[in-house]
């Protein structure tokens, strides 16, 4: 009887400490991938608040555009038909849908970077229980087998 209970602790120290190591690997890609995300989220976010930032200044200043016309009677005939008129401003009504567009996608990339972050603190809290829980069974194991 003692001889089965022994081999029964070798098989469960055994079966632990297999099982902590799985989950050791599964966690320490589960921590790359998160890292992966949010540093690419991150980055995401700098380059559209960028962009925005690029885009505001742009309109503003086309907004405010003048144009300095020399005069050429030969290019003055040319320049009737071709739709040239003025000083090109963008196109300063539909830009804000862009902006929004740029916002959102922003606010995506910062919803991104918090899900996964809190995720990665979840996920860390919850393998270290498991591997404290798991250390002390097989501790414990081993001083029974012992």
């Amino acid at each position: 009887e003692l001889v089965e209970e022994i081999e029964l602790l070798t098989s469960e120290i055994g079966q632990l400490r297999d099982d902590l190591k799985v989950a050791t690997a599964q966690r320490d890609v589960e921590r790359e991938e998160n890292l992966e995300t949010t540093k690419t989220a991150k980055e995401g976010l700098v380059a559209v608040k960028e962009a925005i930032v690029i885009l505001k200044t742009f309109y503003a200043r086309a907004g405010r555009a003048k144009v300095f016309v020399q005069y050429s009677p030969i290019d003055e005939a040319a320049a009737s038909d071709a739709g040239f008129e003025g000083a090109y401003k963008g196109k300063q009504e539909s830009y804000k849908g862009v902006i929004g567009m740029l916002e959102v996608i922003a606010s995506d990339f910062d919803r991104t970077v918090r899900h996964t972050d809190e995720a990665e603190a979840k996920a860390h809290a919850e393998f270290t229980e498991f591997d404290r829980t798991a250390k002390a069974d097989i501790s414990g194991k081993e001083t029974k087998r012992a």
